[in-house]
């Protein structure tokens, strides 16, 4: 074995096939310049007696079950009365799946259905997140695929790449299009990507003591922003060259655990004159090496951060999380185990015979500060005063009873429940109807040769509806643009491009609702005003639009008035069952009721915000 295959469920699963049909066999296992591998090579002794590692699950994980369930409703739909729906997490995450349009409830509220025939074809078993195709440039061979997280550190343009024992220079990283192009070449040097981190203490969920600190357990917030990227020389490792990349920020919810580090040995480290950041750092690169000694897992599915002071604890601090969106359970096994833990790191680093820190004890292959700064003698000795007994920390002493302090306001959501939500007074809802048809005047592009029949506006301020003929088009402007919010039915798209024939003014400055615009924003197809009335209000529209124009060619402006007053009435009622139940309801293709979520607050909130900035 040319390495530690990284667990021992490995080790044995692999050394078991040289011993097949009782032959006798011989197992070498050479170590590599790995902080687990070198633990092993000083301590044969405890590789022969450990156990295989625990597997960890975490079904609660709302991104992996998420996906699960969405597959599960696309076999069957889930409904209230399984036993599924009791998990204390299911019901909420349904509620979830429906707000985002990938299942559709019953009307009764009872049955959740997925809102895609095929749901799988877009689930990866390899992980959750985008998935990137890496390409060659040349001749736009696929040569295989990346999660949307490695592709920014690992194929940012300019990145040397390995696959299939060969290296690959990345040309160009499409963010948009979710690809890479690459073109074969073997360059003297490798890329390491340089990262900036920081993390948001989201909630607390368990704390214990542990020697001189408490360890804290719970949820976390990560940015992670890709800066740039170092060339190093194949074998020396040398730096020759720093170039900057400006990539967008990753930013994720995962389950982490994290070490406050009283004040009073941070003071006692820089009085030893030893770097107390350096030796943070390479204690949290250690801890992350040496886990994978107790949960099934290699170092690159966590993730750490060292804070030589951090906001919302007042004082330093290292964070270890799992590497995945949501959690997966991998730290909440280390935080189990916290003081086997630190032992072990302890020994790993302390029996390393180097001098000031190497890829055998608090080195990273994968740090993105380039493993700087470092102090490994800092480590052992923060080690070493954590670890004391004698020294044990109370929650009161350590101040850990304390509230700790949320993230910046905006950055988490509020809690659930309804808030308070006034609609503006003077709102408004309108719709018109034409002279002439799309094919009449080239295309529905060319809208704004239609010309105006009708049109009605009810205004909420009055409670009245008032009608306008074509000539009149200059007085509903003038009330259109008085209101606080114009609501419609596809009428930013449309209706706005026929008024645009009567005004110089900029109609994409009212403040507008779009209900069309809502609806295939969430469902990401359009249904019509008829199919919403029906199953919505148990109402019908009063003709189409083919009959309107007949009836405006015949001079019937009582009946087409009548209509246009019918549509406002029926997509004002829309609006206000929307606003009220947060959902209309509609017939999917499989001819089931279903529930459309809406969230018309939002919305109303946001177009406020831009009139009032």
């Amino acid at each position: 074995l040319v390495g530690y295959p990284g667990s021992m469920m490995a080790t044995w699963q692999r050394a078991g096939r040289v011993g097949r049909s009782r032959q006798e066999s011989l197992v070498v296992l050479i170590g590599h310049q790995d902080a687990l591998d070198q633990y092993f090579m000083r301590h044969p002794d405890d590789f022969f007696a450990r156990e295989v590692e625990a597997v960890v699950l975490n079904p609660d994980n709302k991104s992996i079950a998420g996906r699960h369930l969405v597959c599960a409703a696309a076999e069957a739909p889930v409904t209230t009365a399984e036993a599924l729906y009791a998990s204390a997490s299911v019901p909420d995450l349904l509620r979830h799946l429906a707000g985002e349009g990938r299942l559709l409830q019953s009307a009764g509220g009872t049955t959740w259905f997925s809102a895609r025939k095929y749901p799988q074809r877009d689930v990866n078993l390899r992980g959750s997140g985008s998935r990137y195709q890496i390409r060659r440039q040349d001749n736009r061979e696929i040569l295989g695929e990346i999660d949307g997280t490695r592709a920014l550190k690992e194929c940012h343009q300019g990145a040397v790449y390995l696959h299939m024992a060969r290296t690959w220079l990345v040309r160009k990283l499409d963010l948009d299009g979710h690809e890479i192009l690459v073109t074969p070449a073997k360059p003297p040097y490798f890329t390491r990507a340089m990262t900036h981190k920081t993390t948001e203490i989201l909630r607390t969920e368990a704390t214990r003591s542990c020697g001189a600190t408490l360890v804290h357990f719970g949820s976390l917030r990560i940015t992670e922003t890709i800066t740039g990227y170092r060339k190093q020389l194949i074998g020396s490792r040398k730096i020759i060259g720093s170039v900057p990349l400006d990539l967008p920020p990753q930013t994720f919810e995962t389950e982490g655990f994290w070490l406050e580090i009283p004040e009073r040995i941070r003071q006692e480290t820089e009085r030893q004159r030893l770097h107390f950041m350096g030796g943070i750092h390479a204690l949290e690169h250690a801890m992350i090496a040496m886990l994978p000694l107790f949960v099934l897992c290699d170092r690159n599915d966590i993730g750490g951060i060292s804070h030589p002071w951090h906001e919302q604890l007042g004082q330093a601090a290292i964070f270890i999380y799992d590497g995945y969106s949501g959690g997966v359970g991998l730290t909440g096994k280390g935080f189990s185990l916290i003081r086997q833990l630190m032992d072990k790191t302890l020994d790993a680093v302390r029996d390393c015979p180097c001098d000031r820190g190497c890829p055998s004890c608090v080195h990273s292959p994968k740090c993105g500060s380039g493993n700087r700064p470092i102090d490994k003698e800092a480590c052992i000795r923060l080690l070493e005063q954590l670890l004391r007994t004698e020294e044990k920390t109370s929650a009161k002493r350590s101040g850990a009873a304390r509230q700790i302090p949320a993230p910046a306001a905006g950055k988490r959501p509020g809690p659930a429940g309804e808030t308070p939500f006034a609609l503006p007074q003077r709102y408004g809802v309108f719709d018109l109807e034409t002279q002439r048809s799309a094919r009449e005047v080239g295309g529905w592009h060319h809208a704004d040769r239609m010309r105006i029949s009708v049109a009605v506006l009810y205004d909420g301020g009055e409670d009245k509806y008032f009608s306008f003929r074509e000539h009149e088009t200059g007085q509903l402007l003038e009330r259109l643009f008085g209101l606080d919010l114009v609501i419609g039915f596809n009428n930013k798209r449309f209706d706005n491009l026929v008024l645009s024939a009567y005004t110089s003014r900029r109609l994409n400055e009212l403040p507008a609702l779009d209900i069309l615009e809502e609806i295939t924003r969430q469902l990401g197809y359009r249904l019509s005003l008829d199919r919403l009335a029906r199953h919505t209000l148990g109402a019908r529209k009063s003709g189409d639009g083919l009959q309107a124009l007949k009836w405006f060619q015949q001079g019937r402006m009582d009946l087409l008035s009548d209509y246009c007053r019918k549509d406002v009435e029926i997509t004002r009622n829309l609006f206000l069952f929307g606003l009220r139940e947060h959902h209309l309801l509609f017939q999917n293709k499989a001819g089931k009721t279903v529930r459309l979520p809406v969230n018309f607050r939002d919305s109303i909130k946001r177009i406020m915000e831009n009139l009032n900035p």
